[in-house]
């Protein structure tokens, strides 16, 4: 039916939806340019080519604002939007890197990370908006995803009920991931949160599910990616300070949204605040038109009650090492995967069909985390596909992400093992020439805070 093997996904390098129209004709040819004078040249980690970024550089109103606050920007992947790896007041060389290892701006990093542990951090966060509204809408979306869609309202009148779950393709394999809010108490208007990477993609796929599902054509389907931006903010004591700053955010439960007008009593400063965080410490998101970010940025920074909190940026290298220690999954560790392989269990619904659904499926491969003993040059050196060998050197697995770790010494990394290898209890990870010792984990080591009081 068109699906090629488990581990290949013909989207991220033939699918023309990984672009959108921020790739104009002078991007593309600076990038074809840069692509052919570099086809034989070693390609290293976190390398950041720079060629078209020029063509999308302030490509969403908050870019100039993180730029003032020393935001260095990395890559832009296939969103065209860019996105702060770190920040730092004096320019970092993060683009165009020829380097394997101590990249130059691993400390920074590190340093945000354990900020956002001790205190309090505030963070750009790119991700799709896709709005589904219609009178069966959540019956349309029981049928193309995985997990249990919230079928009453919440408790307490304007809180929205969210829920993580996955969607799969027709034999059952993960093809993306969403939030789900329901934005309505009938039911009938939902918010879904994801990749902003592959929204285009995302968009066309459950525009394609709706029209092949009877009463899909009362199904709308409308991309709000560009329309809205998020902030983020996460650690300990982001409650307390955000309370200090408006009182109604503490009363937003867990896994929940609300939409707060005049956000701390500034006249049109309106958000919907979610109490939801991809670093899994306490935290809460705030979605906002676009155009009201420099504004809500001003609003949560430059509060006085900010400065006392030490609330401080950090970048997605920072988000990256704590999302890992709580076994969060980006869309790369999925790797279009079947659902019985991802690790994705507690996202399943017991009983309720789903599109693909085949619960007598073999496994082939299994989700796994690693922790890896790196030394601190390589503690961000571990890239995907990365083997993980026996002492013997048996291939029984790989990784899929990695990321320094923000508690120990080392890295922790996720991945796959294979479904019939016999796992020891010590393993190896090779990545540029070096040799290092890991730990298959089967939980992931950190817990999870967000329902911290």
């Amino acid at each position: 039916e068109g699906e090629q093997a488990p581990g290949f996904d013909a989207s991220d390098y033939f699918d023309p939806l990984r672009y959108g129209k921020w790739a104009t004709d002078s991007f593309t040819e600076a990038k074809v340019a840069e692509t052919y004078a570099k086809n034989n040249r070693i390609v290293y980690p976190f390398e950041n080519r720079s060629a078209g970024r020029e063509e999308i550089k302030g490509s969403y109103p908050l870019h100039s604002v993180l730029a003032q606050h020393g935001a260095q920007f990395g890559s832009f992947g296939a969103s065209g939007i860019e996105t702060p790896i770190c920040y730092n007041a004096e320019p970092l060389p993060v683009h165009d890197s020829t380097t394997f290892f101590d990249f130059p701006w691993s400390a920074t990093a590190t340093k945000e990370a354990e900020h956002v542990l001790s205190d309090v951090g505030l963070s750009y966060s790119s991700f799709s908006k896709i709005s589904v509204k219609g009178e069966r809408s959540r019956e349309f979306l029981e049928h193309v995803t995985t997990a249990i869609v919230p079928k009453k309202p919440a408790k307490n009148e304007g809180d929205m009920p969210c829920r993580l779950t996955y969607a799969t393709t027709p034999k059952g394999y993960v093809c993306t991931e969403f939030t789900l809010c329901r934005e309505s108490d009938l039911g009938n208007s939902w918010y879904l949160v994801g990749s902003r990477d592959h929204h285009h993609m995302d968009v066309t796929w459950l525009r394609d599910q709706a029209r092949n599902w009877e009463g899909g054509e009362n199904v709308e389907i409308d991309d709000l990616s560009e329309k809205i931006c998020v902030l983020h903010v996460a650690g300990p004591k982001s409650k307390a300070l955000l309370s200090g700053i408006d009182e109604r955010i503490s009363a937003v439960p867990f896994m929940h949204g609300r939409d707060l007008q005049n956000l701390a009593g500034v006249e049109g400063a309106d958000a919907r605040v979610f109490r939801v965080s991809f670093t899994g410490e306490q935290g809460f998101e705030f979605h906002f038109k676009s155009e009201l970010g420099p504004q809500i940025h001003d609003i949560l920074f430059n509060h006085p009650l900010s400065s006392e909190f030490k609330l401080k940026h950090f970048g997605s290298a920072a988000l990256n090492s704590l999302r890992m220690e709580k076994g969060f999954k980006l869309r790369a560790d999925l790797d279009l995967s079947h659902y019985k392989e991802a690790g994705i269990g507690p996202f399943l619904a017991k009983k309720r069909k789903f599109l693909g659904r085949n619960d007598s499926f073999e496994p082939a491969r299994l989700s796994k985390m690693f922790k890896i003993y790196t030394d601190k040059e390589n503690a961000w050196s571990i890239p995907g596909d990365t083997p993980v060998k026996t002492a013997e050197g048996k291939v029984i697995g790989y990784t899929t992400t990695a990321a320094k770790s923000a508690t120990f010494n080392g890295t922790y990394g996720m991945g796959f093992v294979y479904a019939d290898a016999d796992l020891p209890a010590k393993v190896f990870v090779e990545a540029y020439g070096s040799k290092f010792e890991a730990e298959i984990l089967d939980t992931p080591p950190e817990r999870m805070k967000g329902k911290d009081e």
